[in-house]
């Protein structure tokens, strides 16, 4: 059984396994589900924050905006409730790979990460901001979605005070120039993601300028991840990237780690510029219905493919293939002998 932070009158409150891990059913039903409800919901940075906001302040008895908490008051507020997160609740984000789920599971590593991240900002002042804002929005989710309703119960009888969302647009932070500050934005834009599901995009989906990417077939859906790894315009650009992508720019390759280096790229030799070019008398690029790629002599051809995902056990065994690069990565590299496709009759065999 574990104590508390604080304690209410002359008894102590007890979150250990007794509180904190028993999520009822309406907890669990809501942490499984992935979609919020419209009423959670805004259609923009900002009115997501305020409709958020309205919750929390219904929810609640005692809340403070978020730009009157200092980054080590909302550090201390996360310690509080650390022991308060419910182990239930936990697991369903985790076994979903839901963005909801905790990666540093002890407090004393939160603490150490908190003490490297203040050290690197007292150090880099323009990065408190962002900081600051970020810590609101990762100490609004721990308490919403990590606390089982009977543990928020008990806080609220000890008249904790709870954070308020920032409800501008984010203060920028981009990747960082060095190593450490760079350290600091991956951190600052995984906890910058509530707008993943709270927003709607109503003027990206209403093709406003300026709030949505080239088209590309229209295969990109949710805000971008920021390009936290800092890899290069060769190994990554982005439909969004500015300047735009030039030709041999993010043509990517055989990768087996984060680091920008640890990759093979594909060989890219530009012969012409295309600009003259009618676009209608070009057929699209469409990957093939029906293929077999077979190794002929034992030694080349044959079918190489690279898995990338996120990291969810050491030896990369659980990774879904993922469409941000925020999080820690797992390269699984398949070669094989031979490979059958046919997708009109949903069949594929790797040898």
């Amino acid at each position: 059984m574990r104590v508390s932070l604080f304690a209410v009158g002359a008894s102590a409150l007890l979150l250990g396994q007794s509180v904190a891990t028993l999520a009822e059913k309406d907890d669990l039903k809501r942490a499984r589900t992935k979609k919020p409800r419209d009423l959670y919901q805004g259609e923009d940075q900002s009115a997501m924050s305020k409709v958020l906001n309205g919750h929390l302040k219904r929810a609640e008895k005692n809340t403070l905006p978020c730009d009157h908490w200092s980054t080590r008051q909302l550090q201390e507020f996360m310690a509080k409730i650390a022991d308060g997160r419910s182990d239930e609740l936990q697991q369903v984000y985790r076994y979903s790979q839901d963005r909801r789920a905790i990666h540093t599971e002890t407090l004393d590593e939160h603490k150490e990460q908190w003490n490297k991240l203040n050290h690197i900002v007292e150090n880099h002042p323009h990065l408190y901001a962002p900081q600051q804002e970020a810590h609101c929005r990762e100490a609004v989710m721990w308490w919403t979605h990590h606390l089982a309703e009977t543990t928020r119960g008990t806080f609220r009888s000890a008249n904790l005070t709870v954070p308020l969302l920032p409800e501008g647009s984010k203060t920028a932070c981009g990747r960082g120039e060095g190593h450490d500050e760079h350290h600091v934005c991956s951190f600052i834009n995984e906890k910058n993601s509530c707008d993943w599901c709270h927003s709607t995009q109503a003027a990206h989906d209403a093709g406003v300028p300026g709030t949505s990417v080239p088209d590309a077939l229209k295969k990109f859906s949710g805000p971008d991840d920021g390009n936290p790894k800092g890899w290069d315009r060769k190994r990554r650009c982005d439909q969004d990237s500015m300047p735009r992508c030039q030709l041999c720019e993010g043509v990517g390759g055989r990768a087996w780690s984060d680091k920008n280096e640890d990759i093979d790229l594909t060989h890219c030799e530009i012969v012409a510029n295309a600009s003259g070019v009618d676009p209608k008398t070009v057929a699209p690029p469409l990957y093939p219905k029906k293929f077999t790629v077979q190794r002929k002599d034992g030694k080349q051809g044959g079918y190489s493919d690279t898995l990338i995902g996120w990291k969810t056990d050491p030896f990369c065994f659980g990774f879904f293939p993922q469409n941000d690069s925020i999080k820690p990565l797992c390269y699984r590299s398949e070669d094989s002998l031979i490979k059958y496709y046919d997708i009109e009759k949903e069949a594929t065999r790797i040898d």
